[in-house]
């Protein structure tokens, strides 16, 4: 993938979000160049935040099980990419609902 495709849908699957690191992250000899970000669930919303979580550990844990990738590898990520997911992530819980007749 290019360098242009943070935020931009994968052609490979139209519901994930792509983000290509600006630099890539090396884990047990793993080298992430792109990062995927799926659409959550409730289901997803549920199993990733704990009672007693901050904010912060919260949206880690919910970025991290979206990407599917381990936890290691969103803690190496620059902070400008990890912004980059942060804006994908904030963008699923605003959009603005549809209306229906009569509402």
């Amino acid at each position: 993938m290019n360098d242009d495709s943070s935020q931009a849908m994968s052609s490979a699957d139209p519901s994930l979000y792509a983000v290509s690191l600006g630099s890539p992250v090396h884990l047990n000899g793993a080298t992430y160049h792109t990062l995927h970000l799926r659409p959550p669930t409730v289901g997803d919303q549920l199993d990733a935040v704990k009672p007693g979580m901050s904010n912060a550990e919260a949206e880690l844990a919910l970025i991290t099980r979206l990407t599917g990738v381990p936890l290691e590898v969103i803690r190496q990520l620059l902070l400008t990419d990890y912004h980059r997911l942060q804006e994908i992530l904030l963008g699923f819980f605003s959009r603005t609902p549809g209306t229906s007749a009569g509402t």
